[in-house]
């Protein structure tokens, strides 16, 4: 385990040319701001927060959280117009306006994302606070904390849930952010240690309160509803954890029981899913007896987490529209490239389904209903009404028996999100089966999620079995 963790670190800790990059970029940000804060005569400190800061980043990130911090006698109008006019100076030609709880610019610079955030400079946390408010707070927390040796511990940390698929708390992810991997290296004092205490997990039996905010574990279970409780150092009302899924620490537990009993670097760089071509496509359809159908849906240009909510809503709505009908889905998954295009895939056993359906009806001691059901069916199924010992039988007829024909002409009525809604109005094609030639010679990352899709494995799973089957050899 120590020489993997050795090989490991060297792999995942920045190179000195890495650090002169982003220094140099950080500085040209820097000097845009003050230039532009001395034009509009605002008194401006600039800092850079998130793992940057705290050195706790991984060679090849590429994401700069930037802080322009005014004075608190500004309104909070003021802040926002004032600091969204230098955050937009300072990004250049290519940029996005974000919103989360304040406005904030994302800018594209030579390759790197970088965040410029306009926020009050505040000397402590006091009554209803944001994340951008504790965000400096979080980075002065964890530089007193964490030392050298520490930070190695928690880029293997953050390794290791990126290359299982569990690492980021953003909507698309659910997972864990890097202030809370940072947090439980701390707690528990290292990578291994977070592993092990890990596979012992509970939802809502653990409770992590590194500041002693509350004297009793129960005290805390009063306050969150969380599978995983981990109270902020600088906020006690604020679970750190609080978007972490279920699912996502459902897979967090086992991966690690699984690197513990097997340890390897495939969990942290896991081997993908061949990419499927059209051939394979159809080989799989025929030996596992199932339908695809995909929905595209052409989708505007959002914030990432405004986007990715509304597709998982959109995602669920297809599926409830789909069984309502009398469709049985295997499995489903969303994909998009957060530009332009989203595609909703659906497995199926059946894409059509008989045009006959069985109803049970009323009893026949209940009269009232009894009369209403032979208004409803007489005359106008398909077939019966019948009676089925005490209870009266319908075979009434489904209007769509066909899945790509039911998302394509009445996906409007499924609980969507609004950017689909609208995509749905402007755009929207259904493909099945071989039909998805189209989409895999089209879109190369839905070719990637595709093919995730039907290996129905998750990456955690594939790296054991690869590391698996490497023991077996060198036993």
């Amino acid at each position: 385990m120590e020489e993997l963790k050795r090989r490991l670190i060297a792999k995942l800790r920045p190179s000195i040319e890495e650090r002169q990059r982003i220094e140099q970029i950080i500085k040209q940000v820097k000097e845009k701001v003050e230039a532009e804060a001395s034009r509009l005569s605002v008194d401006v400190e600039v800092k850079v927060e998130g793992s940057i800061a705290k050195d706790t980043w991984i060679s090849g990130d590429r994401d700069i959280d930037v802080f322009i911090r005014l004075p608190p006698s500004l309104s909070k109008k003021g802040l926002e117009e004032l600091g969204l006019k230098i955050a937009r100076a300072a990004a250049g030609q290519s940029y996005l306006e974000n919103y989360a709880e304040h406005p904030y610019i994302q800018a594209f610079i030579e390759g790197y994302r970088i965040d410029l955030v306009p926020c009050f400079k505040l000397e402590k946390l006091e009554g209803e606070v944001t994340a951008v408010d504790r965000t400096p707070f979080h980075t002065a927390f964890i530089k007193a904390k964490l030392s050298e040796e520490a930070r190695d511990e928690v880029r293997l940390l953050k390794g290791f849930m990126k290359g299982v698929g569990v690492y980021g708390a953003e909507i698309k992810v659910q997972g864990f952010s890097g202030y809370l991997c940072e947090l439980l290296v701390l707690h528990y004092g290292g990578f291994r240690q977070v592993l092990e205490a890990a596979t012992s997990w509970r939802p809502r039996e653990v409770v992590i309160d590194i500041a002693g905010h509350y004297s009793k574990v129960e005290d805390a279970l009063n306050v969150f509803d969380q599978p995983l409780i981990v109270v902020d150092p600088v906020d006690a009302k604020r679970n750190v954890a609080a978007a972490l899924s279920l699912q996502r620490m459902a897979e967090f537990v086992v991966a690690s029981r699984l690197f513990l009993k097997t340890p390897s670097e495939h969990f942290f760089f896991p081997p993908p899913p061949r990419e499927i071509s059209h051939e394979e496509l159809g080989e799989q359809l025929k030996v596992r007896g199932v339908h695809i159908v995909a929905l595209e849906v052409k989708v505007s240009r959002e914030p990432p987490d405004i986007l990715w909510g509304q597709l998982y809503k959109s995602l669920e709505g297809f599926e409830e529209l789909l069984m309502g009908a009398g469709f049985e889905v295997l499995d489903r998954g969303v994909w998009s490239d957060e530009e332009r295009v989203a595609v909703f895939t659906f497995e199926l056993p059946h894409v059509r389904i008989p045009r006959v359906k069985k109803q049970l009806g009323p009893p026949v001691s209940s009269a009232p209903h009894e009369e209403r059901f032979l208004q409803k069916h007489v005359g106008k199924d398909l077939k019966g009404p019948r009676l089925e010992d005490w209870r009266w039988i319908a075979y009434s007829s489904r209007k769509y028996v066909d899945a790509a024909e039911l998302l394509r002409e009445q996906g409007q009525r499924a609980r969507l999100g609004k950017a689909v809604q609208e995509g749905l109005r402007r755009e929207a094609r259904t493909y099945m089966d071989l039909e998805l030639a189209v989409l895999l010679d089209r879109l190369e990352g839905y070719r990637l999620h595709l093919s995730e899709l039907l290996d129905g494995r998750p990456r955690w799973l594939r790296a054991y079995m690869e590391a698996a089957k490497l023991e077996d050899k060198r036993s």
